[in-house]
């Protein structure tokens, strides 16, 4: 234990501790498996096994036990014994490879003695992986750390955080706090170079920072050259073309770019990225493949108050290889935060005459997943179980140039994103999506409008849209989308599913089943009198009756029981083909459960059955557009032509 080594008396020759007067012949062998530490499991399992009594008859143990005798007294150090413990590991796994040998760092030893073992470790981290051969663990105790780091080698870099053992076996918890000198350009606190030989790496345990900023001189290190100036010295832990990353259990903060992984030519990767806490980056963890292949998993991560939560980047631009890309993002916690602190400054002068002091915006980020797939690129996109809360877009995918894209969403929380999930395919994109149990709650547009809005005018929780989906076609060049929405809970929005397709050569095929929406926001007009109201509609009998022949509620219904705009609108323009199921929804309080609007050529193909909403449905066609056919039936509302 950290305590026990803490409490030797070191001397610059040796090491004093506690002694006794003679040692039982007792021996143990503990367990170190590589294998578990690479997939962020307890290298030291098995370790209480070893004090754990084990029955057996006498004459077996006559013939097993290794019994010594020795006349004269041993006495060994503690810190010998742990030495011992640590150096004799075994695995009984044969395809996981042995493991022997730790280099110990602890930033305060000044005794100028520093050979990495645990009585006189290295004082800095960049001493312990140079001294570290391919395949060691560099073992790093609680402190402060302000250096900068390559790796380039494949190393277990275990920080004091990640607690070996659970808890009970080595290591008290204590998280090294590592602050790299990016603003002196000496890049990325930690770089991962895979091209240097860095192929095999797993990081666990420490607390990461950068003092750099977007100023990083040319070169980068081997970034590609379109990211090097940018990222280099603003990156708290930036990796190139590993063959194998693990990076769990790790605090990664106040950075402009916590963790970016890159990957250039490279044919097969995987990384995980796991059960960390990235809080106050610009972006939490970005991740880029060129004219690579492979998978990169990101689960159970804590990621507060960025303004990106993951964004994750394929595309194949010279690769004479087909590319396949796998990005599993599941578990996570991903609560948006910073864009308000870069606006209020240039709110706090603004003067409305409507308000007594300068509105301030509250807590939101930009975009909580973000998906980046172009080229001829083949990408999967499994989106599962995340929370993701505060942030203009929740889950935004966009596909462009060739790329053919998947992408599995099901069962997350959205929770106050102006748009929940807004999927797009961008000429020669190939879309397919299936969006599945999941939530969608609003509530960020309406505290972004109130500070705006005069005294005693309030908007009632709301955000702009649930669900968007697009195919655009703008530069003739084929785009195509297909999917299902299925089984999700829409509320508190303006619109609760929205799509739109544009261009000679795009289509969309959607399946929009069993969902449940419920509007809001049109209670904001509650606060403009009720005689002024019904002075406007007794000198507007005629717009009274048209919203009363398309099955529109009345206005002060609209009004008093909070109304959204539209359950589910749907756009065709532009020669666009767009074919829409819609069955078994409830669609509550919108004004409109659904409106379908063919212009310039665009087609709409409908399907609306077994529906039911408090409004009623239009469609409108004009300048060469169609919705047909249309099929209709068992609906508790009328579907009306404008």
């Amino acid at each position: 234990e950290a305590s026990l080594r803490r409490s030797c008396d070191q001397t610059p020759t040796e090491v004093k501790c506690a002694r006794v007067d003679y040692l039982a012949g007792l021996r143990l062998r503990v367990p170190f498996n590589i294998g578990n530490a690479f997939q962020g499991e307890n290298p030291f399992e098995g370790f209480r096994d070893a004090f754990a009594s084990r029955s057996s008859d006498f004459s077996r143990r006559l013939a097993t036990d290794q019994v010594m005798r020795d006349p004269h007294i041993q006495v060994r150090t503690v810190t010998e014994q742990i030495q011992t413990i640590l150096s004799e590991v075994y695995t009984s796994a044969a395809t996981v490879p042995l493991y022997a040998g730790v280099i110990f760092v602890d930033d305060s030893n000044t005794t100028g003695i520093e050979d990495g073992t645990l009585p006189n470790p290295f004082n800095t981290i960049a001493e312990g992986l140079a001294a570290a051969a391919a395949g060691r663990l560099v073992f790093v105790f609680g402190g402060d750390y302000n250096e900068s780091v390559n790796i380039v080698r494949s190393v277990l870099l275990i920080g004091e955080g990640f607690g070996l053992g659970g808890g009970s076996g080595f290591g008290s918890g204590e998280f090294p706090v590592v602050t790299g000198l990016g603003s002196t350009g000496q890049g990325a606190t930690i770089r991962v170079q895979g091209a240097a030989g860095a192929n095999n790496v797993t990081i666990r345990g420490l607390d990461i920072s950068n003092t750099g900023g977007f100023d990083a001189p040319a070169g980068g290190g081997g970034l590609p050259s379109i990211l090097a100036g940018v990222v280099d010295d603003a990156t708290a832990v930036l990796v190139g073309n590993t063959t194998t990353f693990d990076f769990a259990g790790n605090i990664v903060r106040n950075t402009p770019l916590g963790l970016v992984q890159w990957h250039l030519g490279a044919p097969a990767f995987g990384s995980r990225i796991a059960q960390n806490t990235f809080e106050g980056n610009g972006a939490a963890v970005t991740t880029v493949a060129v004219d690579s292949s492979g998978t990169t998993r990101i689960l159970n991560n804590d990621m507060t108050d960025n303004i990106a939560g993951v964004i994750a980047a394929a595309g194949r631009i010279a690769s004479p290889t087909a590319c396949t890309v796998t990005h599993e993002i599941a578990g996570n916690w991903i609560e948006g935060a910073g864009i308000e602190a870069l606006l209020n400054p240039f709110l706090s002068g603004l003067s409305l005459p409507w308000l007594s002091a300068a509105p301030q915006l509250p807590e939101f980020g930009g975009v909580g997943i973000l998906g980046l797939t172009g080229g001829d690129m083949t990408a999967t996109y499994a989106i599962e179980n995340n929370f993701v809360v505060d942030n203009i877009v929740g889950l935004a995918g966009i596909e462009f140039l060739g790329a053919n894209a998947t992408y599995s969403v099901l069962d997350n929380v959205f929770f106050d994103n102006a748009i929940g999930t807004a999927l797009i395919a961008i000429d020669g994109a190939v879309l397919d999506f299936t969006i599945e149990r999941n939530l969608y709650w609003g509530g960020l547009l309406s505290e972004l409008v109130n500070p705006f809005l005069p005294a005693g005018v309030t908007m009632p929780y709301t955000d702009l849209m649930g669900i968007f989906v697009g195919s655009f076609s703008l530069g003739g060049t084929p785009s195509a989308v297909t999917g299902t929405i299925a089984d999700n809970w829409i509320y508190d929005h303006l619109i609760g599913i929205g799509t739109l397709a544009a261009g000679p050569n795009a289509t969309l095929d959607l399946t929009i089943d069993y969902n449940e929406l419920s509007g809001s926001g049109l209670g904001v007009l509650s606060s403009i009198p009720a005689g002024d109201i019904a002075t406007f509609l007794a000198a507007n009998p005629g717009l009274v009756g048209a919203l009363g022949a398309l099955g529109i509620p009345p206005v002060p219904v609209l009004i008093s029981d909070n109304y959204g705009l539209a359950g589910i609108a749907s756009g065709s323009i532009f020669g666009a083909q767009t074919t829409l199921t819609i069955t078994d929804n409830a669609l509550d309080y919108f004004a409109l459960s659904a409106a379908m609007v063919a212009w310039q050529g665009g087609t709409i193909g409908l399907t609306l059955t077994d529906n039911t909403a408090h409004g009623g449905s239009v469609w409108w066609a004009g300048a060469g557009g169609a919705v047909a056919p249309i099929t209709e039936s068992g609906n508790d509302f009328p579907l009306t032509e404008l």
